[in-house]
C-alpha cells in the first residue's frame, strides 16, 4: 500500500482526560464511501510490542499513567512537568511536583492502615469515600508508595468537567426556559421556591457578584471554594450561568455555591459541605466518561450517600452523544481486531477538526469493586494515517496505547497526537484477550481547550451517558433546544452498561444567559432548569427527596417514542402536568395460587404528607437487602395498634404496585399482630434494576387503594431493597 507522510509514535503511551467537548462539523470526505464492510490485517509495529512488554514488567499496582509520568518527568522544569501531567490526565496537587491520586487498600488491609502508609510517604489526604483514599503525593514518593503491602492500586484521581459544548451566538427568538416549561404560571400562583435550599456544585462562579450588584442574582446564603485558588469567583462563568437558571426558575429559593476545578476529591468535599448546609437539592452540571458506566463509580457512590441524607441530586446527562462510538467487543472473523463499523469493518474513521486529536477508549471490565480495578479483558488501541481518496493507510501508527489489563488496573486506553486539521485516520482496537463481549466506548475530546474534538464515523449515541448521571438515584437531564424543542444531537443517551434507561427527564438549553452574554447550550443548561423546577415542586408539595424525584418524572410531556426512552427519559419537564399527576400503578406478579398478576390504577400517593409510622407502631420488613430479578420476595408486617392497612411496592422510577389487599378492600391488622405476606409462596421480583421499596400505610379509617390520599390520620413505614440482574 502507498505510504503517506509517516509520523513517529509518540513517547506518551497512556493518558486519560475527562473533558466535555463541542460537536464538530461534517466530514470533508463522506466516510460512508469508505466503510464498505472491509476488514484489514493491520500490522502491529515492533515499538508497540516493546512498550507493551515494558508495562507488563513494571509494578502493576501503579497505574501506567503515573509510571509514565515518573519515567519521563526527570529533569523537566515546572512548565514541562505540568504539561506532561496534563497530557497523561494526571491532576497536580497544591504543592510543587505533587500529583492527586486515588489509593485503594489491599485485600485484608484497612483504610486506616493505608492512611498511615500514605502519610509516611508525605501524602496530604484530601478525602476518603467508600474505602478509597484521595491524596496529593510527591512524585518522587510514588514508586515507594506503590510497593507498600497495604496498597491494592494507585491511580490518578478522576477529573470532572463542565457539561457544555461550544457557546452559540445570541438568537433572535426570545423564548426562554421559564416560559417553555410553564414555570411562570407557577410563579404567578405564588410558587417561587420559597423555603427551599438549592446547592450548586460547579467549576467556577466568575462574575457572580457583578450580576448580584445588577440585581440579576441573589446573594448566596453560603459559598465556599474547594479549588486550588481558594476563590469562589474563579476559573469559569459556568457556575454563574447555572445559578442564573436556578434563580430564574425558582426566584425565591436559597442558593448555596460550592466551587471546584475537577479532581474528584474536591467534588466529594464540596458535596458533603452542601449536605451539611442542609440543602434540599444539589445541582451538578458536570461529569466524566472515565469510569464504569453501570452506576458503580466512586462518584455514583457519593451521589447515593448524599441521596441517603434526604437530598435530591440533579445531574447533566453529558454532551458526548455525537462524539461517541459504542458496541460490544466482538471479533467474529478471528482477525484479532474488534468490529467497529456499521457493516462489520474492523476500524472507525477519525478526522481531525483542529490541530490535534484526543481519543479515549474504555470498556465495562472494572471488576466488582471499581475502587480496586481488576480488568482482565485486554484491548490495545492504534491510530493509523488514512487517505480516504484512495482507501489506503500508512505505517507507522501515529499514536498507540498498550496499557496492560491482566487482572489489575483500569480498562482504559488513550490516544493523542498533534496533527494537521482535516487529516484522517483509522482507529483500530486489537483484542489481545477478549473472552466475553464487553461493552466498549470510544470518546473524542479536544486536544487543547481551544481545539475542537476530532470527528468519528460512525458515531453511536447509545450508551454515551456521563458519570455520575449513571447513578441509580441521580435525576439525569438531557438537553432540548428551547427554540425548536428538538433533542440536541450532542445530548448524551442511555442506556447504562447495566441496561438502565437514562436520562430520566429532559429540559431546555440554548436559553439566554447574562453570564455568557449570549445563549447557554448543553445539558449543563438543562440541568439547573430541572433543579429549579424541583425547588418549585418541593415548595408546593413539601415532598421528600424520593417523592420529589417521582413528581418531577411525572410532570413531563412525553417526547420521542412517546414512552420512556434513552433520549428524553420520561419527557420534557412541564409545570402544567403538576395539576393532573396521578401515579399509575405498576404490576406485581404473584404465584398462581394467588391469582397471578394484579393491577390497580389512579393511586394519588402523596406520601410526603404522611407520618413516619410511629403513631400506629407500623413495621415492615423484607428478607434481605438485595434480590435478583426472578427471586421470590416475602414481606413481614406488624402494628402496635390496630389499624386498616395498605401494602404497596414502588420501584426506582416512582411506579407503584398494590401488593395488598387481594380481594379484601378493608384489610386490618390487630394490635401486636405479625403477618407474613403472602401466607404461601412468594412475590416474584421484577425489573428494572434499582432501589425498590415496600410501603406499609396504616390508618384508623378504611383505605381504598383506588382513591387513597394521605391525611393526618395516616402513618407510613417503609423498607427498601436493591434489585439486580
Amino acid at each position: 500500500m502507498r505510504l503517506l507522510n509517516s509520523l513517529p509514535i509518540p513517547a506518551t503511551w497512556l493518558a486519560i482526560i475527562a473533558f466535555v467537548a463541542p460537536a464538530g462539523a461534517q466530514f470533508d470526505v463522506d466516510p460512508s464511501e469508505i466503510l464498505d464492510g472491509r476488514t484489514i490485517d493491520f500490522p502491529i509495529p515492533r515499538e508497540a510490542v516493546q512498550a507493551k512488554a515494558l508495562f507488563d514488567q513494571g509494578n502493576d499496582r501503579i497505574d501506567p499513567a503515573l509510571r509514565t509520568l515518573v519515567a519521563q518527568a526527570a529533569g523537566q522544569g515546572g512548565g514541562a512537568f505540568a504539561a506532561q501531567a496534563k497530557s497523561l490526565g494526571v491532576p497536580l496537587g497544591d504543592a510543587t511536583r505533587t500529583v492527586s491520586v486515588a489509593l485503594s487498600p489491599d485485600e485484608g488491609s484497612s483504610v486506616d492502615a493505608l492512611l498511615a502508609v500514605a502519610r509516611d510517604h508525605d501524602a496530604e489526604v484530601t478525602a476518603v469515600l467508600a474505602d478509597v483514599v484521595f491524596a496529593s503525593v510527591p512524585l518522587d514518593q510514588l514508586e515507594a508508595l506503590g510497593a507498600a503491602g497495604e496498597l491494592h492500586y494507585i491511580a490518578p484521581q478522576a477529573q470532572y468537567s463542565p457539561s457544555y459544548p461550544a457557546l452559540a451566538a445570541a438568537g433572535s427568538i426570545a423564548t426562554d426556559g421559564v416560559q417553555s416549561v410553564g414555570a411562570d404560571k407557577l410563579h404567578a400562583a405564588g410558587i417561587t421556591g420559597r423555603g427551599v435550599k438549592v446547592g450548586i456544585l460547579d467549576f467556577g462562579f466568575q462574575g457572580y457578584s457583578a450580576l448580584q450588584r445588577a440585581g440579576q442574582l441573589p446573594a448566596p446564603k453560603a459559598a465556599k471554594a474547594f479549588n486550588n485558588s481558594g476563590r469562589v469567583e474563579a476559573e469559569s462563568v459556568h457556575g454563574t450561568a447555572c445559578a442564573e437558571i436556578v434563580h430564574a426558575m425558582a426566584p425565591d429559593a436559597d442558593l448555596y455555591l460550592a466551587a471546584v476545578t475537577g479532581p474528584v476529591a474536591q467534588i466529594i468535599q464540596a458535596a458533603k459541605w452542601l449536605a451539611d448546609q442542609g440543602v434540599d437539592i444539589v445541582s451538578f452540571s458536570g461529569g466524566t466518561q472515565a469510569g464504569p458506566h453501570n452506576g458503580n463509580d466512586i462518584l455514583d457512590k457519593l451521589v447515593a450517600e448524599i441521596y441517603g441524607r434526604g437530598i435530591l441530586w440533579v445531574n447533566a446527562a453529558g454532551n458526548e452523544g455525537d462524539l461517541h462510538w459504542g458496541g460490544p467487543a466482538t471479533d467474529r472473523n478471528g482477525d484479532g481486531f474488534i468490529e467497529m463499523g456499521r457493516n462489520g469493518e474492523n476500524f472507525i474513521v477519525v478526522q481531525a477538526a483542529g490541530n490535534g486529536l484526543y481519543l479515549m477508549v474504555t470498556w465495562d471490565d472494572w471488576g466488582p469493586n471499581p475502587a480496586r480495578p481488576s480488568a482482565t479483558q485486554d484491548l490495545n488501541a492504534y491510530l493509523y494515517p488514512f487517505d480516504p481518496r484512495t482507501g489506503t493507510y500508512a505505517l507507522p501508527p501515529i499514536a498507540v496505547s498498550v496499557n496492560p489489563q491482566q487482572g489489575l488496573g483500569r480498562p482504559i486506553e488513550l490516544l493523542q497526537a498533534q496533527v494537521p486539521r482535516g487529516s484522517t485516520y483509522m482507529l483500530v482496537l486489537r483484542a489481545l484477550n477478549v473472552s466475553r463481549p464487553v461493552q466498549v466506548h470510544v470518546y473524542s475530546y479536544p486536544f487543547t481547550p481551544s481545539t475542537p474534538p476530532a470527528r468519528l464515523s460512525p458515531t453511536v449515541p447509545d450508551g454515551s451517558i456521563g458519570i455520575p448521571a449513571t447513578s441509580e438515584v441521580a435525576l439525569a437531564v438531557g438537553a432540548v433546544d428551547v427554540r425548536s424543542l428538538d433533542l440536541e444531537d450532542f445530548s448524551s443517551n442511555g442506556p447504562t452498561d447495566d441496561g438502565r434507561i437514562k436520562p430520566d427527564v429532559s429540559a431546555p438549553d440554548m436559553t439566554r444567559s447574562a453570564a455568557y452574554e449570549g445563549r447557554f447550550p448543553g445539558t449543563s443548561a438543562a440541568c439547573p432548569h430541572v433543579s429549579g423546577f424541583a425547588a418549585l415542586v418541593k415548595q408546593r408539595y413539601g415532598a421528600s427527596h424520593r417523592a420529589l424525584t417521582a413528581y418531577v418524572k411525572r410532570a413531563t410531556r412525553a417526547m420521542g417514542s412517546g414512552e420512556r426512552n434513552n433520549q428524553y427519559g420520561f419527557g420534557y419537564i412541564d409545570a402544567s402536568k403538576l395539576d393532573s399527576i396521578v401515579f399509575s400503578l405498576g404490576e406485581v406478579e404473584l404465584p398462581e395460587d394467588w391469582g397471578g398478576a394484579i393491577e390497580f390504577k389512579e393511586l394519588d400517593a402523596q406520601l410526603a404528607a404522611a407520618r413516619s409510622g410511629r403513631d400506629l407502631g407500623l413495621k415492615v420488613v423484607v428478607g434481605r437487602d438485595e434480590y435478583r430479578i426472578g427471586d421470590g420476595l416475602k414481606v413481614g408486617i406488624t402494628a402496635e395498634r390496630g389499624c386498616y392497612y395498605l401494602l404497596l411496592g414502588r420501584d426506582e422510577q416512582g411506579n407503584f404496585a398494590v401488593i395488598s389487599p387481594l380481594g379484601d378492600d378493608r384489610p386490618r391488622l390487630r394490635a401486636g399482630e405479625k403477618r407474613a405476606f403472602p401466607e404461601r409462596g412468594t412475590i416474584r421480583v421484577t425489573g428494572p434494576p434499582g432501589r425498590d421499596e415496600v410501603i406499609l400505610i396504616g390508618s384508623r379509617e378504611p383505605l381504598d387503594a383506588r382513591s387513597w390520599r394521605s391525611s393526618d390520620s395516616v402513618s407510613v413505614a417503609r423498607v427498601s431493597y436493591r434489585v439486580v440482574r
